[in-house]
């Protein structure tokens, strides 16, 4: 079994065992900080990748 670990640029980590899940994860991360300012970025980041 593999497991995947993504840290964003804040420090936040998110930790899955499904590749798919990443990805979505990731995107829905990327998306966020594109359109917003980053402390909104921040406030998401924290509240959705902090979850270990």
């Amino acid at each position: 079994m593999l497991i995947y670990l993504f840290t964003c640029c804040y420090g936040a980590r998110h930790i899955v065992h499904n590749l798919r899940l990443l990805s979505t994860q990731v995107r829905k991360h990327i998306s966020v900080w594109s359109y917003n300012s980053e402390r909104n970025s921040y406030k998401f980041c924290s509240r959705v990748f902090n979850r270990f």
